[in-house]
Parts: structure tokens; C-alpha cells; sequence
């Protein structure tokens, strides 16, 4: 009887606790996140009990997000209970304020949600649409004549990598990917000779990560950290993004990788470069851009 007599307790008290309402707002513009209540998986906003000891009444409640953006959330036990708040698309993380304190209010929440796939992974990412980046080229070293310096290159260029311009930005994913991956320039170079001088590698025109060159020996390493008021980062134990805007960087082409990769991401990010400032289209480091030797 006095189980009984609990359970109908804890079935009043989330009865007589108000709603939960709010609106879900795209965190990188503010802009409401559209519902579609017809659709056969609506989004919603669940409210999910933190703790011990809670009833089965109250666990768990959810409400339909409309199409301004706008949900109610009936039958949580907001006066006794702490919740943790989530959406339904898991690609969609609340980062900041998804924590319901017992007795906090819950009139007019925002819910400020981000784009953020699971995995370790590059996207670019315009409006909500993202576009997942696949690696398009080997990493080719030589050495600088004459020294042990290492120049890392690309092994074929495409004839139009992705373009980050306008209000697209690049999204990295993963704990991994947004603190050891580098966005480094690609710098056009003229021929140029490496490695052994007594048995040098030639290589035609192309265009070298980060290695701005004046002759085969003299060189400066270009590695310009993108603006930080243009970039936006989050990170909890289950999450971890990046957006960089395209205007986080001066226009140009990029390579995209790690220290140790055996293979790159290539972008235009702002604009495209001219056409003088970079090898032919598909071009390759093995020949097709012009006779490169041994280059590894």
C-alpha cells in the first residue's frame, strides 16, 4: 500500500509541475530550427531524469518541435527532479544549456543547437546542409637541396578542389580531428631541384604545403593560424567541433591534414586561385604537371 501511495504521490507532483517550453535556434545563426510535426519522426526535445531514486512517471518526457521552432514538453517533474535536455536528430547537440536544474524555470527556454555528426571526420557546411570532405591526394616528400629540411607536396591536384566561400564554413569532427588536423597553404612554386645535390630531383611547376620558395635553398614556411573571432569551438566528453569561416583565412588553396599523414584534404577557402598561381588541373607530381623525377 505504501508503494502504492508513492507512486500516485510522484504521478501529482509531475502532473502539477508546469511545461516545459522553449524554442530550439541554430546556434551559428539564431535563426529557429524547423519543425515538421506531420513528418513520420518529428523532431523533439526530450527531457531525460539525472539522478537515482526517480519514478517511472517521471523519467522521461518529450515534446514535438513545430515548424517556428517552438516545443512543449508535458509531464515532467520539474519541482522535485533534475533533467538533461536532448534532441532527437542526433546530429543536433545542445552544448551549452541543455542542464534543468529542480526549480529552475522552464518558460522560454533556447535551446542553441549544434551541427555535430559522429565520428572523426571534415565537412563543409553550408546553411544546414553538410557536405562530408574525402581525402584527395598522397603526400609526397623530397628534401630540400643539399639539406635534411622535409617538403611535404601533393600528389595530384584536382581540377576543383571544394570551395569554402560566402557564409560556408569547414566543420571538423572528433576529438582527433579538431586538434591535430592543420589547414596549410598550398604555395605555387616554379621547377625546383631537391634532395641529393650530385643526383637532384627535378620537379616541374607545383605547389608545395606550406614551403613559400625563393630559390632551391632558400624557402620560408608559411603556417598562418586562422583568425580566432572566425572560429568557433565546443567540446564535452561525448562531443568535440570546430567551425572555421571562410574568411577565417586569406583566400587560397589549402591542404588539409595531420603531421604524419600519408594523405590531405585539398580546399579553396575564400575564393579560387588564379589560374597562374597554380598547376594545371589534375595535375600530378609524377609527371603530368612535367618530369618530376624521383620524387617520392
Amino acid at each position: 500500500m505504501r508503494f502504492t501511495v508513492v507512486l500516485c504521490l510522484a504521478a501529482l507532483v509531475g502532473c502539477s509541475s508546469p511545461p516545459i517550453t522553449g524554442t530550439v535556434t541554430d546556434a551559428l545563426t539564431g535563426a529557429p530550427i524547423a519543425g515538421d510535426p506531420a513528418a513520420a519522426s518529428p523532431l523533439k526535445v526530450s527531457a531525460t531524469a539525472v539522478g537515482e531514486g526517480v519514478s517511472m512517471q517521471c523519467a522521461k518526457a518529450e515534446g514535438i518541435v513545430q515548424a517556428d521552432g517552438t516545443f512543449t514538453i508535458e509531464g515532467a517533474c520539474t519541482s522535485n527532479t533534475s533533467y538533461q535536455l536532448s534532441l532527437s536528430d542526433k546530429d543536433l547537440w545542445i552544448a551549452d544549456n541543455a542542464a534543468l536544474a529542480v526549480g529552475a524555470a522552464t518558460a522560454g527556454l533556447s535551446l542553441a543547437a549544434y551541427r555535430a555528426p559522429t565520428g572523426e571526420s571534415v565537412y563543409v557546411m553550408s546553411g544546414s546542409t553538410l557536405t562530408l570532405l574525402k581525402t584527395s591526394a598522397d603526400v609526397k616528400t623530397n628534401k630540400v637541396l643539399g639539406t635534411q629540411e622535409i617538403v611535404r607536396s601533393p600528389s595530384t591536384i584536382p581540377a576543383e578542389p571544394p570551395l569554402v566561400a560566402g557564409g560556408d564554413m569547414l566543420l571538423f569532427v572528433g576529438k582527433k580531428t579538431t586538434t591535430e588536423l592543420k589547414i596549410v597553404p598550398l604555395v605555387p612554386s616554379g621547377a625546383r631541384q631537391f634532395d641529393d645535390p650530385a643526383n637532384a630531383t627535378t620537379v616541374e611547376p607545383w605547389s608545395y604545403v606550406g614551403i613559400k620558395f625563393a630559390s632551391d635553398t632558400e624557402f620560408e614556411r608559411l603556417a598562418p593560424e586562422p583568425d580566432a573571432s572566425k572560429v568557433i569551438a565546443k567540446e564535452d566528453a561525448e562531443h568535440a567541433v570546430k567551425y572555421v569561416k571562410s574568411d577565417a583565412l586569406p583566400p587560397g588553396r589549402y591542404a588539409i591534414l595531420k603531421d604524419k599523414d600519408r594523405r590531405m584534404y585539398i580546399v579553396d577557402i575564400g575564393a579560387r586561385p588564379a589560374a597562374d598561381a597554380a598547376p594545371a588541373p589534375e595535375a600530378a607530381a609524377d609527371g603530368k604537371a612535367g618530369k618530376a623525377g624521383k620524387a617520392r
